[in-house]
């Protein structure tokens, strides 16, 4: 039982960083290509957060 509980508990942290990674992924891949479709409407606004947030991004993906 025990080992049990421990592959339960194994499991789920691995599925959850999975979908954190997974998340990431898609939150900054559509990020990009959003920001580079929207630069023609909405440059000024979409050009400045991108680059302070990806190197937060960036981090807790590469732990």
């Amino acid at each position: 039982m025990v080992k049990a509980t421990f592959n339960h508990k194994e499991i789920v942290g691995h599925k959850r960083t999975v979908a954190f990674v997974r998340v990431m992924r898609y939150k900054r891949r559509p990020k990009g290509l959003y920001s580079w479709r929207q630069q023609a409407p909405a440059a000024g606004k979409d050009l400045p957060p991108p680059p302070p947030y990806p190197a937060g991004r960036k981090a807790p993906m590469v732990m």
